[in-house]
C-alpha cells in the first residue's frame, strides 16, 4: 500500500471532568458518505459511554474512553480504516477493548463487504482456508471452539481490511 491523494484530517476530542477522561480520534477522508458512517459511529460510542460512565463515581480512577485509528489507501482506489475502541472504569471487572472496519471502494462510492472481494463461488474455499489458519495459529485460544463455530458459510466477515498481499480478518471479543 501507498500513500493515496486523498485529503486526510483528523477529527480530535479531549474532554476530562471528575468522573471521566476521553481521548478520541478519527479520520475525514473527504468522502462524505465515509465520514457520516465513522462519525455516527463514534458519536453513538461516545454517547452511550457518557450515558454509562459520566455520573459514576469511583473512590481511585476516573472512567476512560479512548478511540485511535488506522488509516491506510490500498492502490489508490480503497480506503481502509481501522477504529480502535478502549473503555476502562473501575466499574468493570477489566478493560474492554474492540474495534470496527470500514473498507470503502472509491471507484464505486460504496462500502465494501468482504464477498466484494471473494467471489461466491470461492467462499467455501475461503472458509475453509480461514477455519484452517485459525485453528493452526491460535489453537491455545480460549474462544477457539466459539470461533470455528461462527465461521460459516453464512458468516459476512464485518471486521475485515486488505491491501495488494492479503485480506486481514478481526474478531472482537
Amino acid at each position: 500500500t501507498k500513500e493515496g491523494k486523498l485529503d486526510k484530517n483528523i477529527n480530535t476530542l479531549i474532554e476530562e471532568d471528575k468522573n471521566i477522561l476521553i481521548g478520541i480520534n478519527y479520520p475525514v477522508t473527504g468522502i462524505n458518505a465515509l465520514d457520516n458512517l465513522i462519525q455516527n459511529d463514534i458519536e453513538k460510542i461516545y454517547n452511550d459511554f457518557k450515558e454509562q460512565y459520566e455520573s459514576f463515581n469511583s473512590l481511585t480512577e476516573k472512567s476512560e474512553l479512548n478511540i485511535d485509528y488506522i488509516y491506510d489507501i490500498v492502490n489508490e482506489n480503497y480506503i481502509n480504516v481501522c477504529v480502535y475502541v478502549f473503555i476502562d472504569s473501575s466499574k468493570l471487572s477489566h478493560p474492554n477493548q474492540y474495534m470496527k472496519s470500514y473498507v470503502y471502494d472509491i471507484r464505486e462510492n460504496k462500502l465494501m463487504s468482504i464477498k466484494d472481494l471473494i467471489q461466491e463461488i470461492d467462499f467455501p474455499k475461503f472458509i475453509s482456508l480461514v477455519s484452517t489458519e485459525i485453528v493452526q495459529n491460535y489453537s491455545n485460544c480460549i474462544l477457539l471452539d466459539k470461533m470455528k463455530n461462527i465461521i460459516t458459510i453464512t458468516y459476512n466477515f464485518p471486521l475485515f481490511t486488505f491491501d495488494t498481499d492479503k485480506v486481514t480478518i478481526y474478531f472482537n471479543p
